[in-house]
């Protein structure tokens, strides 16, 4: 009773072990009973996949391999070490064994009538197999000096076309008819090539390791390659299941997955930083859209206005409303998607002095105070008492938003008697900022030109001999366009004068 027992576990264990990944190396759609066959090599069975996901054992053995896989009639062929096998479509039952004394059989194709032809990735041939009668050849016995790996039928032009194994790998083809002439139909870029399929439209599809991405060629190969933006490990060799929207199937031997790809118009997807702004305030935008050739953004309201990169910042400068839209292509269709995005107004503050008491004409939700461009801690309220001379602005918020407000000079506890009617022109400055002065007597005199953020941006000093009328020349190369203050000053007093530089 044990033992039937542990004979039991055994057989409940391997059961389980076979119902998952473990190496798939081919795909096939069986067309007759709607699902996919996966060949597991680590296992040496062949998986049969439900269109909803559910796995289960077909064959659950193969003894060697398996790797490619190919349906004719109603048997699936697999490539096993050096011989074709064929399996019952309905039972699973071996109904084909053929030792074609080959090394690595690892693709299999078909002309979907009587033949197969697979090749020998080791000794790098090409078999043409008769599965009807048991005859086969060898169509040629060296392909090259990379090893041949996947294969598929092309009809129209009685040939086969293979991908390679190797650096910048060629796609190739062989004449169905002798003397079997091997010529390149394209080279790549792409390394370690491994699958090949072709959807109803005639597009071709390659796996490679050396992107790990599945890349769609054109019909007649020209134009190089259009890698589709999947994720994929090791990807092997595919097959495509034909529908009103055709799917890819990829095993990803290299980590145990298969991936079912549609090829179908992309379906956008995006993200974008945020979608409520202020004035003022950039949007990053990103593409995620996983299977499109091109895209194009639409941002109205935005500057740019439109754009064809990712990610994208883009700056709203009007409040309002807008909608933004992304168009993606690709072979089968163009699909589009938008979004809203709000911007608010930044609030718009005025400050007045009644005597030495500041205040903003109008109530906000948040107030901070600034003097000489530094935050004054604690001035948070709509009103601030001066205690000290200096440049005073409050910075406001309203609905997440921020405005400064203007400037309000104040002479308080300062004594300005070393300079008397201090003008400034022209205001706004471009090269050259004048003061016009009035000197009690003569003196040196400390000049600095001081920014909002109170960073001082230049920084001199000048000797005047008389008192009375002078003039300071202050030029102002190098300094950007803004708002600043201008300090006179002599030992420790000094005065401010706002003026604007723009050129």
């Amino acid at each position: 009773m044990k033992k039937f027992l542990l004979l039991a576990a055994f057989i409940f264990s391997s059961s389980l072990f076979a119902q998952s990944y473990n190496g798939p190396e081919s795909v096939e759609w069986d067309s007759v009973n709607t699902r996919w066959l996966i060949s597991n090599t680590n296992s040496h069975a062949i998986l049969a996949r439900t269109q909803s996901g559910t796995l289960s054992t077909f064959v659950a053995t193969t003894t060697n391999g398996p790797h490619g896989l190919e349906i004719l009639g109603n048997v699936v062929y697999a490539c096993c070490g050096g011989r074709i096998k064929g399996y019952n479509l309905t039972t699973g039952v071996e109904v084909f064994n053929l030792n074609l004394g080959a090394s690595f059989l690892n693709g299999l194709t078909t002309d979907g009538d009587s033949v197969l032809y697979a090749t020998d990735f080791t000794n790098r041939d090409i078999f043409r197999i008769n599965p009807t009668t048991g005859l086969f050849y060898v169509m040629s016995t060296n392909t090259g000096t990379q090893s041949p790996n996947g294969i598929i039928y092309d009809g129209p032009n009685n040939r086969c076309i293979f991908v390679n194994w190797s650096a910048n790998a060629p796609i190739k083809a062989i004449s169905l008819t002798s003397p079997y002439t091997i010529t390149t139909i394209t080279t790549t870029t792409l390394g370690s090539c491994d699958g090949i399929t072709r959807d109803h439209l005639g597009y071709y599809y390659v796996t490679a390791w050396g992107n790990n991405k599945i890349n769609r060629f054109a019909n007649d190969f020209t134009g190089g390659h259009t890698v589709m933006n999947y994720t994929l490990s090791s990807p092997a060799d595919i097959d495509c299941k034909f529908d009103v929207i055709d799917t890819v199937g990829v095993p990803n031997s290299g980590n145990n997955t298969c991936t079912f790809i549609p090829l179908a118009p992309p379906v956008p997807s995006y993200t974008l930083s945020d979608s409520t702004i202020c004035v003022g305030d950039q949007i990053t935008y990103t593409n995620n859209t996983a299977n499109d050739d091109s895209f194009s953004w639409t941002f109205l309201g935005g500057s740019p206005g439109s754009g064809t990169t990712s990610p994208v910042n883009i700056t709203y400068n009007t409040a309002g409303s807008y909608t933004t839209t992304i168009t993606t292509t690709n072979v089968y269709g163009t699909t589009t998607s938008t979004h809203s995005v709000t911007v608010t107004d930044n609030p718009v503050a005025t400050i007045t002095a009644a005597g030495n008491d500041l205040s903003t004409t109008t109530t906000f939700s948040g107030y901070q105070w600034y003097q000489d461009g530094v935050l004054i801690p604690g001035a948070t309220s709509q009103s601030y008492t001066v205690t000290v001379g200096g440049a005073y602005y409050c910075i406001v918020t309203e609905n997440g938003c921020e405005g400064t407000s203007n400037t309000i000079i104040s002479t308080l506890g300062l004594d300005n008697n070393f300079v008397v009617n201090a003008s400034i022109f022209p205001n706004p400055a471009s090269d050259w900022l004048m003061v016009e002065m009035i000197l009690p007597q003569p003196q040196q005199l400390q000049y600095s030109i001081v920014d909002l953020q109170g960073r001082t941006i230049k920084n001199a000093s000048e000797i005047f001999e008389t008192g009375g009328l002078n003039y300071l020349s202050i030029p102002l190369e190098g300094i950007a366009n803004g708002v600043y203050i201008l300090r006179l000053g002599s030992e420790n007093l000094y005065l401010n004068k706002e003026f604007i530089i723009s050129k």
